[in-house]
């Protein structure tokens, strides 16, 4: 049995990308928990004072329900401020509350987007089990995203492997994951292939 405690199970996933919802604004934050993912979205902030940068994290932390920190890297357009991006989960409205939580902030120019609204996808349950007894069991989570996963989900059994990834930011040129992290991936991926192969 291998153990890689880096690696998560996927439990669900979002399929489709079905509407879309941009809202612009300037930064009232709810913790939403109760209910399975079914959104996400896109924070892009423009332009931000140095000392701003951690209470939009703190800010966008309240509304997500879980740590954010975001990739800040200058702004060229507005010499002396930052600018970053980070991709969101939650449930509809949240690119709404993001907003309301930002709006008004000085100095503050940020977009966010909410997109692909769609119903929850539940892996298979003997798949996902298997994973994780080849894994070690570690953790297993719901997603948001639109992976192709999700739609291969309705006509296969299906699950997902996650790499770690320090800032959360998905799709995204900010998106990163250490060689260590990655090549604990490929070693996980490849232990399932050999059991499945079997």
């Amino acid at each position: 049995m291998t153990r890689i405690p880096e690696i998560l199970c996927g439990a669900s996933a979002s399929g489709l990308p079905q509407r879309s919802v941009r809202s612009q604004g300037k930064a009232n934050l709810v913790l939403r928990r109760e209910a399975p993912v079914s959104v996400y979205g896109v924070l892009q902030v423009h332009s931000a004072p140095p000392a701003l940068c951690p209470h939009i994290e703190w800010a966008v932390a309240g509304t997500v329900g879980s740590t954010v920190s975001m990739p800040w890297v200058s702004q060229p357009a507005a010499p002396g401020s930052l600018r970053a991006e980070l991709t969101w989960k939650g449930q509809p409205g949240m690119g709404g509350a993001i907003t309301s939580a930002l709006a008004g902030w000085n100095r503050l120019r940020f977009e966010v987007t909410e997109e692909s609204y769609v119903d929850t996808v539940v892996f298979d349950p003997a798949l996902r089990d298997r994973l994780g007894d080849v894994l070690g069991h570690p953790p297993v989570l719901a997603t948001g995203a639109g992976h192709d996963a999700g739609v291969l989900a309705a006509e296969l059994p299906t699950a997902m492997l996650f790499v770690r990834n320090p800032t959360g930011v998905s799709h995204s040129p900010f998106e990163t994951a250490s060689d260590e992290d990655c090549r604990a991936g490929v070693e996980a991926l490849t232990a399932v292939l050999r059991d499945l192969a079997r």
